[in-house]
C-alpha cells in the first residue's frame, strides 16, 4: 500500500522510508529483492532504532515534521484511507508551524 501511494506524495516533497529493525541483515536484503519497493529501505545494524524511539511493535509507522520531530506514532495495520488522513494532518500542521 505504501508503494502505490509513495510517488503521489514524493511529489509533493514527502519521504517514505523503511527501516528494518530487528531482521539479520541477511534476512532483510533477500526480503527486499524479493518485494522490491521504490522508496529508500535502511538497515538499523546496530539495533537502536526501536530501543531510541520506544518501538515495541510492528508495523510502527511514525511521522515526522519537515524539521523531523515525530509528529504522530501509528503502532499496527493501517489501511490506505488511514495513512491518507494522517498525511493530510501531517500538512496542515506543517503549514501552519
Amino acid at each position: 500500500m505504501m508503494e502505490k501511494i509513495y510517488p503521489a506524495y514524493k511529489n509533493k516533497n514527502y519521504e517514505f522510508i523503511g527501516i528494518n529493525i530487528w531482521e539479520p541483515t541477511s534476512d532483510a536484503k533477500k526480503f527486499a529483492a524479493q518485494f522490491p519497493v521504490s522508496f529508500p529501505v535502511l538497515i538499523d545494524e546496530e539495533r537502536r532504532i526501536h530501543i531510541d524511539y520506544g518501538i515495541t511493535r510492528l508495523p510502527t509507522i511514525l511521522l515526522l515534521t519537515p524539521d523531523l520531530r515525530i509528529f504522530k506514532r501509528y503502532e499496527g495495520e493501517l489501511s490506505e484511507q488511514s495513512l491518507h488522513t494522517l498525511l493530510r494532518e501531517l500538512e496542515v500542521y506543517s503549514r501552519v508551524n
